[in-house]
């Protein structure tokens, strides 16, 4: 058999052999699309949340300014939460529901909005909206600025439902009868069905600011509620912006810590059914003191395996993780997200969502780019924590962006942000749904390839796979192939069509014998080669 490469690797030969191999490449389920009314976007929207059904559909809530029949935002300086469902195709499944302030409705409050929506379905469909309630309410003689956390719920016929049995409002209120306020609430829903909301309060009893969570059942009926304890004998210092993951058996809840002096650290603390598991500890690594940690997120699959991400101040402005196993215990050390230059922001909180197998993908919004350009950007790791890839950027044009969050059904990746390429006043709500890593916009520059370029394996040596990652400045049929030394074609990587972008494959050689290979792409007329070895 003649070889198209040279002979100089014949000797390998003898370790190679004609076998079945598995491939896999990152592909976008739904491009992106735009998730708000854009027409009647008078106002403005912020913030944005996404949450993924079992079946591929899937849901975005937002606070959104902008009037409509009979609700006046702009005179009152109000914000409602609006929430859109949509299908496993992208298709809007009804109109978009609005959730109101309280002041319409009651006579306590004066003044309100709404801000901070998280949302998760329950088994059968119900998407559960909790939100928070920023105002100002009367008891009494007492005229108070405060705020506390509601919940509301739309079933799977796309009507908005009470859950409770007491009232006339949609939004059930969480009372937390030890703090004066509730702020920052997130979201955490049990494969039982378990309702689990976590915020940071201000205490009755002293001046500073606490964790505590509360699980309900789907009549909200209170399961438990309980404080996040110190473990510290600093009686102020307080703890904020937390967030929570669980699989049914294993509950973790991260927050932003101020117990260790002038500068933030994160903690984490796990529950498991009988109770905490442990105590609470810091999770950034840098000496106390000397750097600062904001803003945690945290995910869990269905195994247990955890991972945490925050923005951490000791190489800049950066994102760090750390993973934990289905124990609890921390699975190596930090490790930096972002890649962002000396002089750049990180612009909002990160956020992670976690697969069943253990990968995981991180979003976030920095200046990269251009200093106070902001963009929307997202990393893959796989379960052992080794990157997919440098960070990428969500959008698959060059546009101001931000504000990203991220979902997962288990298998596919839901992320959704905002930017401005409508060059409307505003900024309007896109989507995206992957099943992997996937841009076409370079993700080191922000800009499209300028060349073709193939670039080397990583790992190489490698064992049992390894990532391919290739660009392409404009739209061409491209074809990627892996070779025995002797030139026989093993694995067919791709074969179709691509937009002009940049790219990746992995090639997983389990079952190949130890020796070299070799991969070969042509595009358009061009054709580059690289080796690699693979390495028992």
């Amino acid at each position: 058999m003649k070889s198209c490469f040279d002979n100089k690797y014949l000797f390998y030969a003898v370790w190679l052999l004609i076998v079945t191999i598995t491939v896999s490449e990152s592909q976008v389920l739904l491009e992106d699309f735009v998730v708000n009314d854009y027409q009647n976007n008078t106002n403005g929207i912020w913030r944005p949340r996404i949450a993924a059904f079992s079946d591929g559909s899937f849901a975005v809530a937002w606070q959104d300014y902008s009037d409509r029949p009979g609700v006046n935002l702009n005179t009152s300086g109000r914000s409602q939460i609006a929430v859109q469902r949509f299908s496993s195709t992208g298709q809007k499944l009804e109109h978009i529901h609005f959730f109101e302030g309280e002041s319409t409705l009651t006579w306590m409050w004066l003044f309100d909005f709404l801000e901070h929506a998280e949302l998760q379905y329950l088994s059968n469909g119900v998407l559960i909206v909790l939100m928070q309630h920023t105002g100002r309410f009367v008891i009494g003689n007492d005229d108070v600025a405060s705020s506390e956390v509601t919940i509301g719920a739309i079933n799977g016929n796309g009507q908005i439902i009470k859950l409770h049995h007491f009232g006339n409002n949609v939004q059930s209120p969480l009372i937390f009868t030890s703090s004066r306020r509730q702020d920052r609430p997130r979201l955490s829903v049990t494969p039982d069905d378990r309702i689990i909301a976590i915020l940071d309060e201000s205490s009755y009893d002293s001046s500073y600011r606490n964790v505590a969570f509360r699980a309900l059942d789907t009549s909200l009926n209170e399961l438990l509620s309980r404080e996040i304890p110190h473990n510290d004998g600093v009686g102020n210092a307080p703890h904020i912006y937390a967030d929570a993951a669980n699989n049914g058996s294993l509950f973790a809840t991260v927050w932003q810590d101020g117990r260790y002096g002038n500068l933030w650290s994160v903690s984490i603390q796990f529950y498991s059914e009988d109770g905490p598991v442990g105590t609470n500890h810091r999770i950034n690594e840098s000496p106390p003191g000397t750097a600062f940690a904001l803003w945690p997120s945290v995910a869990m699959n269905s195994a247990g395996k955890s991972v945490v991400t925050w923005i951490d101040s000791r190489n800049g402005f950066q994102i760090f993780g750390q993973m934990f196993d289905e124990t609890g215990s921390p699975v190596g050390d930090n490790f930096q997200v972002s890649e962002t230059p000396q002089g750049g922001d990180i612009y909002s909180r990160p956020e992670v969502a976690m697969r069943d197998d253990g990968s995981f993908m991180v979003v976030w919004t920095d200046s990269t780019s251009v200093p106070s350009a902001f963009r929307a950007r997202g990393r893959q790791y796989d379960a052992g924590g080794v990157p997919l890839g440098p960070p990428f950027i969500l959008p698959n044009i060059d546009v101001l962006s931000g504000h990203p969050d991220i979902a997962t059904d288990g298998s596919a990746y839901y992320y959704v942000w905002i930017d401005n390429r409508l060059n409307q006043q505003y900024y309007n709500i896109f989507a995206k749904k992957t099943d992997a890593v996937i841009s076409s916009v370079d993700a080191a520059t922000g800009e499209l390839p300028a060349a073709f370029t193939l670039y080397p394996a990583y790992p190489n040596p490698f064992n049992p796979s390894t990532r391919i990652e290739y660009t392409i400045p404009e739209q061409r049929h491209v074809l990627l192939k892996v070779f025995d030394v002797l030139g026989r074609e093993v694995a067919t990587l791709v074969d179709e069509v691509k937009m002009p972008g940049h790219y990746q494959s992995i090639f997983d050689a389990a079952s190949l014998p130890s020796g070299i290979y070799l991969y070969r792409i042509e595009a358009g007329g061009v054709t580059q080669s690289k080796r690699m070895v693979l390495i028992r």
